[in-house]
């Protein structure tokens, strides 16, 4: 889980992690850690979408390049995630940031339906799994 690999190449956040689950005293801020981890490692860095209609991108500049309809686009949910327009400091690493940014599962007509299911189990796995007992666990990145 890419997550995980993220908070244990952290020190800091692995330790604030641990602390919050073994706490249990309030499952909301290990849940919001666990969703900002989400955020710089998303289940799904882009997505496949199809173009019903013709379509220009970038719309209205001159090297616009038009897709006709049925055209795969990728869309880009990873840079979104980090999109400075909808976030204020994005690189920071804040748990507790205001849920709009999360948008792993999607938005709108092509959210996921497991979305609700998704976002109250994956923190409860992660606060139930050896990275947040106290083991001493290590990332070592493949060679």
């Amino acid at each position: 889980m890419p997550t995980l690999q993220y908070l244990l190449e952290r020190p800091a956040l692995l330790g604030q992690a641990r602390r919050q689950a073994a706490a249990h005293a309030d499952p909301a801020q290990f849940d919001a850690l666990v969703r900002e981890a989400l955020r710089f490692v998303p289940i799904s860095p882009s997505r496949f979408r199809q173009t019903p209609q013709e379509y220009a991108l970038p719309k209205g500049r001159p090297h616009a390049t038009t897709s006709p309809p049925g055209t795969n686009v990728p869309a880009l949910t990873q840079s979104a995630l980090f999109d400075e327009k909808g976030l204020d400091n994005p690189e920071r690493f804040p748990p507790g940031r205001n849920r709009c940014p999360y948008r792993n599962f999607g938005y709108g007509a092509p959210e996921c339906l497991g979305k609700y299911v998704g976002m109250g189990m994956i923190p409860e796995i992660g606060s139930d799994c050896p990275m947040a007992k106290s083991y001493e666990l290590t990332w070592a990145a493949p060679s």
